[in-house]
C-alpha cells in the first residue's frame, strides 16, 4: 500500500485550527480569500503575494492548497497555535486527514472530506485558498472574498511556455495540448463532483484578465476590497 506523507507545519496548523474553534465558538469571523484560476495563469503567485502582503497589514495568514497534504515546505505555526495544539493533541486529527484525502475508496467521499477541511480552515480565518474548488466549498461562509485569474488561451499558453517550462525539449503545439487538457481536467473535476461550473462568474467577487493586471496590481485590488467590506483596517 503507498504510505503518503503529510507535512507536519500543515498538520499541526489544521489542528490547532479546530482548538481555536472549538474555544472560541462565538466570535467575529475572520476573513478568508479563495483564488480560482484557468490552467497557465499566474494562480500560484497571486496567491503567495496576497499572504506576503497581509502579513504586512495583519500576520497570521497562511496559503493552503491540496497539494500542501502531500509537498514539503511552507509556513511555520507561531508560538500561539503551537500552544494551542499541544493542549489539543494532533495525532488524532492527523489519522483523520490521512483516511479523509488517500484512504478513502469513494473518490466522492474524498472530495466531500476534503470540503470539510477547506470550510473548518476558513471559519478559523485569514487562510488564502489556492484551487481545489475553494469558493464552491466556502460559498456559504461569511468575510470571504472569491476571486478568480482568467486570461486568453494564448496567453496562457505563452505564459506557461515563459515561466514554467524548459524551451529546449518543448514545442508550443505540446504546452497548447497541455493548457487545454489540464484547464478541462480541473473543470471536469469541479463539475463531476460538485456540480458547478468554476469559471462561471457568480461565484466570484472579482475576477482578473491576467493578461492586463498582474499579481502586484491584483493584490492591491483584492486588499482595497476587503478593506472596503471592513474586513481590514
Amino acid at each position: 500500500m503507498t504510505s503518503f506523507w503529510i507535512p507536519k507545519h500543515l498538520d499541526l496548523r489544521i489542528a490547532a485550527e479546530v482548538k481555536n474553534f472549538q474555544k472560541s465558538p462565538v466570535k467575529k469571523a475572520l476573513p478568508f480569500i479563495t483564488v480560482s484560476r484557468s490552467y497557465g495563469c499566474d494562480g500560484m503567485g497571486l496567491a503567495q503575494k496576497l499572504v506576503d502582503e497581509l502579513n504586512r497589514i495583519d500576520s497570521g495568514w497562511y496559503l493552503f492548497s491540496r497539494n500542501m497534504l502531500t509537498e514539503k515546505g511552507g509556513v511555520q505555526l507561531s508560538p500561539e497555535r503551537l500552544e494551542q495544539l499541544e493542549q489539543y493533541g494532533h495525532s488524532e486529527f492527523h489519522s483523520y486527514i490521512r483516511e479523509a484525502l488517500f484512504g478513502m475508496p469513494n473518490q466522492r467521499e474524498t472530495v466531500e472530506k476534503l470540503g470539510e477541511i477547506t470550510c473548518l480552515l476558513a471559519q478559523g480565518g485569514k487562510v488564502v485558498f489556492l484551487g481545489g474548488g475553494g469558493a464552491l466549498f466556502t460559498r456559504s461562509l461569511e468575510n470571504g472574498v472569491h476571486v478568480r485569474y482568467d486570461a486568453s488561451l494564448e496567453w496562457r499558453v505563452q505564459n506557461h511556455i515563459k515561466n514554467w517550462t524548459d524551451k529546449a525539449t518543448q514545442q508550443y503545439c505540446n504546452i497548447h495540448q497541455k493548457v487545454l487538457s489540464e484547464n478541462s481536467d480541473r473543470e471536469s473535476f469541479i463539475k463531476t463532483y460538485l456540480g458547478e461550473n468554476i469559471s462561471s462568474s457568480e461565484h466570484y467577487d472579482l475576477i482578473f484578465n491576467n493578461q492586463r493586471i498582474d499579481v502586484t496590481q491584483a493584490t492591491s485590488l483584492i486588499i482595497a476590497l476587503l478593506k472596503a467590506r471592513g474586513y481590514l483596517s
